[in-house]
């Protein structure tokens, strides 16, 4: 019983330290958009390259979801964060890709979304027309989300930028 309980907790701070250990590798844009739901974030760990993303949207962004290739080559499917209305909408990144700037409009929640490659893509707008204008820039691309949302909406949205 001592032996399972070591394991238990041995497993979950390995896991956390993991966790922070790929936070640190990233730092946080700013975060646009409201105050609603519960906050949010992207597990980065063993994470290598954004492959495709998913987005629920009608008046305004509804559901948010990241898919990734990790450093083994297996695809790792991340959290839906959101709810489920709107129409679903997925975009996929090819290797050798990233989305260097992301456009979008925010009030109490992200209204709209417009995603953009350095490879001269555009996928968007998704949402409405609400809100107001934002813009994040990363050149280099991005690893991931996080923000606010709860089971019906994206209330607000950041990303995580890699150090180079």
């Amino acid at each position: 019983m001592k032996k399972l309980l070591f394991f238990i907790i041995f497993s979950i701070i390995i896991t956390s330290f993991n966790q922070a250990a790929a936070l640190i590798k990233c730092f946080r844009s700013p975060q646009y958009g409201g105050n609603g739901g519960g906050s949010f974030s992207d597990d980065l760990t063993e994470i290598n390259r954004i492959t495709k993303v998913t987005i629920r949207h009608g008046a305004v962004i509804d559901s948010i979801q990241t898919t990734w290739l990790s450093t083994t080559g297996a695809t790792v499917v991340g959290t839906r964060y959101g709810g489920d209305g709107g129409n679903s909408t997925e975009f996929t990144i090819n290797d050798g890709e990233n989305i260097c700037k992301i456009e979008g409009r925010s009030g109490g929640s992200i209204d709209q979304l417009t995603f953009y490659t350095d490879k001269g893509r555009q996928f968007g707008p998704y949402g409405g027309n609400g809100g107001e204008k934002f813009e994040i820039l990363c050149p280099d691309g991005f690893n991931g989300f996080f923000g606010r949302a709860d089971k019906q909406f994206v209330y607000s949205l950041g990303v995580f930028i890699p150090k180079r």
